[in-house]
């Protein structure tokens, strides 16, 4: 698996749903990080963010700034 693999996951979904992709990321480096140190296979992680998909991407904060839902307006306080 290399980092073409994981644009072609990410990239259908990284501007409308980054932080979803944000998050598929993050899963996709765990398994790799994961499959590496048990399998004891000797090669660096394409789904890494520093060093390799930052380079790819836009930061997920300039793509879609994070919106935080107000509690005050929605109970009516």
């Amino acid at each position: 698996m290399g980092v073409d693999d994981v644009k072609a996951v990410l990239n259908p979904i990284w501007k409308g749903k980054t932080e979803t992709a944000s998050r598929v990321r993050q899963r996709i480096e765990v398994v790799l990080d994961y499959a590496f140190l048990h399998e004891g296979v000797d090669k660096s992680n394409p789904a890494r963010w520093e060093g390799y998909l930052d380079h790819v991407f836009a930061a997920p904060k300039k793509v879609s700034p994070v919106v935080h839902f107000n509690l005050n307006s929605s109970v009516g306080i």
